[in-house]
Protein backbone atom coordinates (compact mmCIF):
# COMPACT_ATOMS: atom_id res chain seq x y z
CA UNK A 1 0.00 0.00 0.00
CA UNK A 2 1.30 3.45 -0.96
CA UNK A 3 -0.39 6.72 -0.05
CA UNK A 4 0.86 10.26 -0.70
CA UNK A 5 -0.09 13.57 0.92
CA UNK A 6 -1.57 16.21 -1.38
CA UNK A 7 1.67 18.22 -1.56
CA UNK A 8 3.71 15.11 -2.37
CA UNK A 9 5.90 15.50 0.69
CA UNK A 10 4.79 12.58 2.88
CA UNK A 11 4.56 8.97 1.76
CA UNK A 12 2.82 6.28 3.83
CA UNK A 13 3.58 2.66 3.04
CA UNK A 14 3.58 -0.87 4.43
CA UNK A 15 6.90 -2.59 5.10
CA UNK A 16 8.14 -5.36 7.40
CA UNK A 17 7.54 -4.03 10.88
CA UNK A 18 4.43 -1.98 10.15
CA UNK A 19 3.22 1.27 8.62
CA UNK A 20 5.85 3.92 7.92
CA UNK A 21 5.71 7.53 6.81
CA UNK A 22 8.63 9.07 4.96
CA UNK A 23 9.24 12.78 4.66
CA UNK A 24 10.48 12.99 1.08
CA UNK A 25 12.05 16.39 1.72
CA UNK A 26 14.07 15.61 4.84
CA UNK A 27 14.34 11.85 4.42
CA UNK A 28 13.13 11.17 7.98
CA UNK A 29 10.94 8.15 8.64
CA UNK A 30 8.25 7.64 11.28
CA UNK A 31 6.69 4.38 12.45
CA UNK A 32 2.96 5.10 12.33
CA UNK A 33 1.73 1.69 13.50
CA UNK A 34 2.81 2.30 17.08
CA UNK A 35 1.18 3.15 20.37
CA UNK A 36 1.27 6.66 21.77
CA UNK A 37 4.32 5.46 23.74
CA UNK A 38 6.09 4.35 20.56
CA UNK A 39 5.61 0.56 20.88
CA UNK A 40 5.26 -0.98 17.42
CA UNK A 41 2.39 -3.24 16.39
CA UNK A 42 2.99 -6.92 17.15
CA UNK A 43 1.06 -8.15 14.11
CA UNK A 44 0.72 -7.34 10.42
CA UNK A 45 -0.74 -4.00 9.31
CA UNK A 46 -2.43 -3.10 6.01
CA UNK A 47 -4.44 -0.52 4.05
CA UNK A 48 -2.44 2.54 5.06
CA UNK A 49 -3.86 5.91 3.95
CA UNK A 50 -2.37 9.30 4.76
CA UNK A 51 -4.48 12.42 5.09
CA UNK A 52 -4.12 15.11 2.42
CA UNK A 53 -2.37 17.41 4.90
CA UNK A 54 0.14 14.68 5.77
CA UNK A 55 -0.50 14.85 9.51
CA UNK A 56 -2.57 11.68 10.01
CA UNK A 57 -2.37 8.05 8.89
CA UNK A 58 -5.14 5.49 9.10
CA UNK A 59 -4.51 1.76 8.78
CA UNK A 60 -5.77 -1.70 9.73
CA UNK A 61 -4.11 -4.11 12.13
CA UNK A 62 -4.83 -7.28 14.10
CA UNK A 63 -2.17 -6.30 16.62
CA UNK A 64 -3.05 -7.05 20.23
CA UNK A 65 -0.84 -4.35 21.72
CA UNK A 66 -2.12 -1.17 20.03
CA UNK A 67 -5.11 -0.90 22.34
CA UNK A 68 -5.50 -1.68 26.04
CA UNK A 69 -8.96 -3.10 25.26
CA UNK A 70 -9.87 -6.55 23.93
CA UNK A 71 -9.82 -6.19 20.13
CA UNK A 72 -11.27 -9.71 19.59
CA UNK A 73 -8.33 -10.73 17.38
CA UNK A 74 -9.93 -8.75 14.55
CA UNK A 75 -8.59 -6.23 12.09
CA UNK A 76 -9.19 -2.86 13.74
CA UNK A 77 -8.89 0.58 12.15
CA UNK A 78 -6.57 3.12 13.75
CA UNK A 79 -5.48 6.71 13.16
CA UNK A 80 -2.04 7.98 14.05
CA UNK A 81 -1.47 11.68 14.68
CA UNK A 82 2.02 12.18 13.29
CA UNK A 83 2.47 15.52 15.07
CA UNK A 84 1.54 14.40 18.60
CA UNK A 85 2.18 10.65 18.31
CA UNK A 86 -1.29 9.83 19.66
CA UNK A 87 -2.84 6.63 18.30
CA UNK A 88 -6.66 6.38 18.22
CA UNK A 89 -8.82 3.29 17.71
CA UNK A 90 -11.50 4.35 15.21
CA UNK A 91 -13.33 1.05 14.60
CA UNK A 92 -15.13 1.51 17.90
CA UNK A 93 -18.45 2.66 19.29
CA UNK A 94 -18.99 6.14 20.72
CA UNK A 95 -17.53 4.97 24.05
CA UNK A 96 -14.37 3.58 22.47
CA UNK A 97 -15.26 -0.13 22.64
CA UNK A 98 -13.66 -2.05 19.73
CA UNK A 99 -15.65 -3.57 16.87
CA UNK A 100 -16.41 -7.29 17.21
CA UNK A 101 -15.80 -7.99 13.49
CA UNK A 102 -13.00 -7.06 11.10
CA UNK A 103 -12.73 -3.49 9.86
CA UNK A 104 -12.30 -2.92 6.14
CA UNK A 105 -10.56 -0.39 3.90
CA UNK A 106 -10.35 2.88 5.86
CA UNK A 107 -10.54 6.27 4.14
CA UNK A 108 -9.60 9.56 5.83
CA UNK A 109 -10.59 13.20 5.41
CA UNK A 110 -7.97 15.82 4.52
CA UNK A 111 -7.54 17.04 8.09
CA UNK A 112 -7.83 13.63 9.77
CA UNK A 113 -11.11 14.60 11.46
CA UNK A 114 -13.17 11.81 9.89
CA UNK A 115 -12.44 8.20 8.98
CA UNK A 116 -14.74 5.96 6.96
CA UNK A 117 -14.45 2.19 7.23
CA UNK A 118 -16.47 -0.96 6.67
CA UNK A 119 -17.35 -3.62 9.22
CA UNK A 120 -19.79 -6.44 9.87
CA UNK A 121 -19.76 -5.64 13.58
CA UNK A 122 -22.94 -5.66 15.64
CA UNK A 123 -21.69 -3.55 18.55
CA UNK A 124 -20.86 -0.16 17.05
CA UNK A 125 -24.35 1.34 17.25
CA UNK A 126 -27.37 0.58 19.45
CA UNK A 127 -29.80 -1.89 17.92
CA UNK A 128 -27.37 -3.52 15.48
CA UNK A 129 -28.23 -7.18 15.06
CA UNK A 130 -26.77 -8.34 11.76
CA UNK A 131 -23.23 -9.20 10.72
CA UNK A 132 -23.77 -7.71 7.25
CA UNK A 133 -20.98 -5.45 6.05
CA UNK A 134 -21.83 -1.82 6.66
CA UNK A 135 -20.09 1.50 6.10
CA UNK A 136 -19.34 3.78 9.08
CA UNK A 137 -17.86 7.23 9.59
CA UNK A 138 -16.03 8.01 12.81
CA UNK A 139 -15.47 11.50 14.17
CA UNK A 140 -11.94 11.09 15.50
CA UNK A 141 -12.17 14.20 17.67
CA UNK A 142 -15.47 13.49 19.45
CA UNK A 143 -15.67 9.69 19.12
CA UNK A 144 -19.14 9.91 17.55
CA UNK A 145 -19.92 7.26 14.92
CA UNK A 146 -22.63 6.99 12.28
CA UNK A 147 -23.62 4.35 9.74
CA UNK A 148 -23.60 5.80 6.22
CA UNK A 149 -24.76 2.72 4.28
CA UNK A 150 -28.45 3.30 4.91
CA UNK A 151 -31.48 4.15 2.81
CA UNK A 152 -33.10 7.61 3.21
CA UNK A 153 -35.23 6.27 6.08
CA UNK A 154 -32.14 5.10 7.97
CA UNK A 155 -32.51 1.38 7.33
CA UNK A 156 -29.25 -0.54 7.12
CA UNK A 157 -27.86 -1.62 3.75
CA UNK A 158 -25.22 -4.25 3.08
CA UNK A 159 -22.04 -3.15 1.31
CA UNK A 160 -20.26 -5.53 -1.05
CA UNK A 161 -16.59 -4.54 -1.14
CA UNK A 162 -14.62 -2.52 1.40
CA UNK A 163 -15.48 0.50 3.52
CA UNK A 164 -15.96 2.96 0.67
CA UNK A 165 -14.56 6.49 0.50
CA UNK A 166 -15.05 9.76 2.34
CA UNK A 167 -14.51 13.11 0.62
CA UNK A 168 -11.51 15.09 1.80
CA UNK A 169 -13.79 17.69 3.44
CA UNK A 170 -15.61 14.91 5.31
CA UNK A 171 -19.06 15.81 3.97
CA UNK A 172 -19.71 13.02 1.45
CA UNK A 173 -19.63 9.26 1.94
CA UNK A 174 -19.31 6.95 -1.07
CA UNK A 175 -20.08 3.25 -0.81
CA UNK A 176 -21.40 0.32 -2.81
CA UNK A 177 -24.36 -1.84 -1.93
CA UNK A 178 -26.10 -4.91 -3.32
CA UNK A 179 -29.43 -3.58 -2.03
CA UNK A 180 -31.73 -1.21 -3.95
CA UNK A 181 -31.84 1.79 -1.61
CA UNK A 182 -33.82 4.40 -3.55
CA UNK A 183 -36.70 4.17 -6.08
CA UNK A 184 -34.41 4.96 -9.03
CA UNK A 185 -32.42 1.79 -8.36
CA UNK A 186 -34.39 -1.01 -9.97
CA UNK A 187 -31.73 -3.37 -11.32
CA UNK A 188 -31.50 -5.58 -8.23
CA UNK A 189 -27.71 -5.56 -8.54
CA UNK A 190 -24.70 -4.00 -6.87
CA UNK A 191 -24.50 -0.20 -7.25
CA UNK A 192 -22.49 2.76 -6.00
CA UNK A 193 -24.08 5.50 -3.88
CA UNK A 194 -23.04 8.88 -2.49
CA UNK A 195 -24.52 10.23 0.75
CA UNK A 196 -24.40 13.87 1.82
CA UNK A 197 -23.72 13.60 5.55
CA UNK A 198 -25.02 17.11 6.19
CA UNK A 199 -28.39 16.82 4.42
CA UNK A 200 -28.82 13.04 4.35
CA UNK A 201 -29.40 13.08 0.58
CA UNK A 202 -28.58 9.74 -1.05
CA UNK A 203 -27.67 9.65 -4.74
CA UNK A 204 -27.30 6.71 -7.09
CA UNK A 205 -24.03 6.81 -9.05
CA UNK A 206 -24.45 3.75 -11.28
CA UNK A 207 -28.02 3.68 -12.60
CA UNK A 208 -29.32 1.50 -15.39
CA UNK A 209 -26.36 -0.76 -16.11
CA UNK A 210 -26.52 -4.51 -15.63
CA UNK A 211 -24.23 -4.88 -12.62
CA UNK A 212 -23.61 -8.58 -12.16
CA UNK A 213 -23.19 -9.75 -8.56
CA UNK A 214 -20.76 -12.37 -9.80
CA UNK A 215 -18.54 -10.50 -12.25
CA UNK A 216 -19.06 -6.81 -11.58
CA UNK A 217 -16.35 -6.54 -8.90
CA UNK A 218 -17.71 -3.06 -8.26
CA UNK A 219 -15.85 -0.71 -5.94
CA UNK A 220 -16.14 2.92 -4.87
CA UNK A 221 -12.70 4.47 -5.40
CA UNK A 222 -12.88 8.22 -4.82
CA UNK A 223 -14.97 11.36 -4.58
CA UNK A 224 -14.28 15.07 -5.04
CA UNK A 225 -14.66 17.61 -2.21
CA UNK A 226 -17.97 18.93 -3.49
CA UNK A 227 -19.39 15.46 -4.14
CA UNK A 228 -19.75 16.23 -7.85
CA UNK A 229 -17.24 13.78 -9.31
CA UNK A 230 -16.99 10.14 -8.29
CA UNK A 231 -14.59 7.42 -9.38
CA UNK A 232 -15.45 3.73 -9.36
CA UNK A 233 -14.54 0.58 -11.17
CA UNK A 234 -16.46 -2.48 -12.32
CA UNK A 235 -16.19 -5.22 -14.94
CA UNK A 236 -19.64 -4.42 -16.33
CA UNK A 237 -19.45 -3.80 -20.08
CA UNK A 238 -22.59 -1.79 -20.82
CA UNK A 239 -22.27 1.41 -18.77
CA UNK A 240 -21.18 3.46 -21.79
CA UNK A 241 -21.67 2.88 -25.48
CA UNK A 242 -18.04 2.33 -26.48
CA UNK A 243 -17.15 0.00 -23.61
CA UNK A 244 -15.66 -3.03 -25.36
CA UNK A 245 -14.03 -5.00 -22.56
CA UNK A 246 -12.61 -8.37 -23.47
CA UNK A 247 -13.84 -11.68 -22.10
CA UNK A 248 -11.94 -14.75 -21.01
CA UNK A 249 -12.31 -18.18 -22.63
CA UNK A 250 -15.43 -18.87 -20.55
CA UNK A 251 -17.21 -15.70 -21.62
CA UNK A 252 -16.64 -13.89 -18.33
CA UNK A 253 -15.35 -10.32 -18.10
CA UNK A 254 -11.84 -9.89 -16.75
CA UNK A 255 -11.97 -9.26 -13.02
CA UNK A 256 -10.01 -5.99 -13.02
CA UNK A 257 -12.67 -4.24 -15.09
CA UNK A 258 -12.73 -0.59 -16.07
CA UNK A 259 -12.55 2.71 -14.18
CA UNK A 260 -15.32 5.26 -14.63
CA UNK A 261 -15.59 8.93 -13.66
CA UNK A 262 -19.15 10.17 -13.13
CA UNK A 263 -20.28 13.81 -13.01
CA UNK A 264 -23.31 13.82 -10.72
CA UNK A 265 -24.33 17.30 -11.82
CA UNK A 266 -25.20 16.14 -15.35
Amino acid sequence: DLSLSSDGRYLAYIAPGGVYVKDLQSGTMTLASATSDGVGANMYCSKAKISADGHFVTFLSKATNLSTLDTFGKNQAYVKNLETGVLTLVSSDANGNPANKDALGPSISADGHYVQFGSGSTNLLPGEQYFNRKSFVKDVQTGAIIMTSTDPAGHMAQIVSDGGQISTNGRYSMFDSSWDLIPEDVNGRSDVYVKDLQTGQLRLVTPGGYLSKIYSNIKADGISDDGRYVLFHTSVADLIGNDDQQMDQFGNFYADGQYYLKDLST
